[in-house]
């Protein structure tokens, strides 16, 4: 009634079941390995990555260092593979808040991009009074700050 497998005919099919788990396995981990690669070339792509930086509104602020501090954040790579130059993956929020630590004169920015630029738009501080430290008869050597609302 119950017939019993021979052990070689046994073995051969668990190699075999063992050999295409492992051809599975690989072609998973080839898969993977292409699509990585391909969103990493495809975030590198010219059309995907900021070219320039363009400030506007400053008056008292130098755009040059404004594009310095903004250069020192999006150089560099996330995780060695996508670019911080990339339209959707550029740290929005560490050159906002770096920005306003750099620059005590700034009130408000605003980022956007458009093609391959990044522009920043700013608004500083206007000032409204002059406030002073020590004595009003001496003149020359008072620390004066300006203020604003």
């Amino acid at each position: 009634m119950f017939r019993k497998q021979s052990p070689l005919k046994n073995s051969r099919l668990v190699k075999r079941k063992r050999r295409i788990f492992y051809i599975k396995i690989l072609i998973i981990i080839v898969l993977v390995g292409l699509a990585l690669w391909g969103i990493t070339a495809l975030s590198r792509a010219n059309f995907m990555v900021i070219s320039a930086i363009e400030v506007e509104g400053n008056v008292a602020l130098d755009s040059a260092e404004v594009i310095t501090e903004v250069q020192k954040h999006i150089s560099g790579n996330y995780l060695y593979l996508f670019p911080r130059t990339n339209k959707f993956f550029y740290p929005k929020n560490k050159i906002n808040d770096s920005l306003k630590e750099s620059f005590i004169r700034l009130d408000a920015l605003e980022m956007s991009v458009s093609g391959n630029k990044l522009k920043i738009t700013i608004s500083e501080r206007v000032p409204a009074f002059t406030w002073c430290v020590g004595a009003p008869q001496e003149t020359r050597d008072q620390e004066c700050y300006f203020l604003d609302e």
